[in-house]
């Protein structure tokens, strides 16, 4: 027998600085950018941009209610936000790790998840990427075993129709 999760839903916690301007108030990573980060991260990982993992991000984007039936200019919007803010906080690991410090566990696995559903949208999954995606892991504090998992049952999920 399976077991089912149940769902909650969560009130969201009013933060004490909202509102306020200054160094340091408005760096804070909302949601769907931390979200964003791993993903954007990932589909970098080779050094290039591919059609079909900008295509899987905005369907990951548009069936999760992780970001409440956005918009395709709100999903670009988040990339290019992610983008920026792996080039401008030092990059790829610190940036997983800042969004690691946004998230509860269950989005930091869920995360990591839509991260390596990136890294196998282009069907070809070079070193580099299976690094990012093993230190991706370890960024976003994943165990290790789950991460594993994850990319078993993800690649599962790639076989094409004439598999044996």
């Amino acid at each position: 027998m399976i077991s089912w999760p149940s769902f909650r839903r969560r009130k969201p916690k009013p933060i004490f600085a909202d509102g306020l301007k200054g160094k340091g108030l408005t760096n804070r990573l909302d949601v769907p950018v931390a979200v964003m980060i791993p993903m954007v991260s990932m589909m970098y990982a080779d050094n290039s941009q591919h059609r079909t993992e900008m295509e899987c991000i905005q369907a990951l984007c548009a069936e999760s209610p992780i970001f409440q039936k956005p918009s395709r200019k709100d999903i670009n919007a988040w990339m290019v936000e992610a983008r920026k803010y792996i080039r401008d906080e030092g990059g790829d690991e610190k940036a997983c790790k800042d969004a690691k410090g946004v998230l509860s566990k269950s989005l930091r696995e869920t995360t990591y998840a839509f991260a390596v559903k990136v890294l196998f949208a282009d069907e070809k999954v070079k070193q580099a990427e299976k690094d990012r995606a093993e230190s991706m892991a370890s960024w976003l504090d994943v165990d290790r075993d789950l991460a594993s998992d994850i990319v078993r049952v993800i690649s599962i999920l790639r076989h094409g129709r004439d598999s044996l």
